[in-house]
């Protein structure tokens, strides 16, 4: 969303003859919307906020060339409720954080690459980590209950976690199998109840490191690879990312603004970049590194 805008855009194969935006209104109605081609590869619609609620859930219908019709939920989809088809849109902005005294560099708690003698941060060699596994973490395997425990890794004298990856992906696994790296793993909970867990960190003073893995795309229920040009091949891991062929500054594009989501959105304070030596893309990791640095200074 951009100044009371809804922007959809998708990129996706060149060989493209018309691309839908399908919403689901009133429950149950499909109602479809013609995206307009703006560049090679990318769709966009863009309407009122307020012509679309919150929550609607929405896809795109590719149509190929060949005939072909492709139905897949959005690359960056922010919110799904499923692994498959839909996704949900959700608004970043309405959250209501209380750690503005924390973002805006006056705590004295937070741990920073920007740290000096007069903002008072701490260094990042003032790092004391504790790494949690959501699904394990608690019992309940939640965002909530595990909000619930961070006074705990408080007590013990650490002062930062650091979250295995929550990009979703299926079932039960430590989280390096992520297919929408935009959106959280909603078997965990919701966007809302993952800011409520980071919000709650910073204002008992743990710092928060958000684990992302931009090597590859998971090798279950993944869409990627139908949806566009997103895929150069299979690799031990799933699938690999087309950082180094044609099309790839739009997949670089995408998986900066995949880390970019977690710091921006989401309010975490660094990133753990998880199998870089196997993405055999030195340029994805010096644009990755450059948009944080330009964006958010102290990450």
């Amino acid at each position: 969303t951009t100044e009371g805008k809804i922007v959809f855009r998708l990129f996706t194969f060149s060989d493209v003859k018309n691309v839908q935006l399908e919403l689901v209104v009133k429950g149950k109605q499909i109602l479809q919307k013609n995206m307009i081609k703006t560049q090679d590869c990318i769709w966009q619609y863009i309407t009122n906020s307020f012509e679309i609620p919150e929550g609607t859930r929405y896809r795109y219908s590719i149509t190929m060339n060949s005939g072909e019709i492709i139905k897949t939920k959005d690359p960056c989809s922010m919110f799904q409720e499923t692994y498959f088809k839909w996704s949900k849109l959700y608004n970043q902005s309405r959250y209501n954080w209380t750690d503005d005294k924390w973002m805006n560099n006056k705590d004295s708690r937070k741990i920073s690459v920007s740290a000096n003698k007069e903002n008072n941060l701490k260094n990042i060699n003032t790092l004391s980590i504790y790494e949690l596994h959501i699904g394990t973490f608690t019992q309940e395997g939640s965002y909530i209950s595990a909000k619930d425990k961070l006074k705990e890794i408080k007590d013990l004298n650490f002062n930062a976690i650091e979250i295995m990856p929550v990009e979703n992906t299926y079932s039960y696994n430590w989280g390096y199998d992520g297919v929408d790296k935009y959106a959280p793993n909603h078997t965990y909970g919701t966007p809302d109840e993952l800011k409520d867990l980071i919000n709650y960190a910073h204002n008992i003073g743990l710092n928060v490191i958000m684990d992302i893995v931009p090597n590859h795309l998971g090798p279950d229920i993944a869409e990627l690879q139908k949806t566009g040009p997103y895929i150069e091949g299979d690799n031990c891991f799933g699938y690999k990312f087309n950082y180094e062929n044609k099309y790839c500054e739009n997949v670089r594009d995408f998986i900066t603004g995949a880390a970019l989501n977690w710091l921006i959105n989401y309010h975490c304070d660094g990133l753990r970049v998880d199998m870089t030596k196997f993405m055999c893309s030195d340029y994805t990791m010096k644009e990755l590194a450059a948009e944080v640095k330009y964006h958010i200074p102290g990450a």
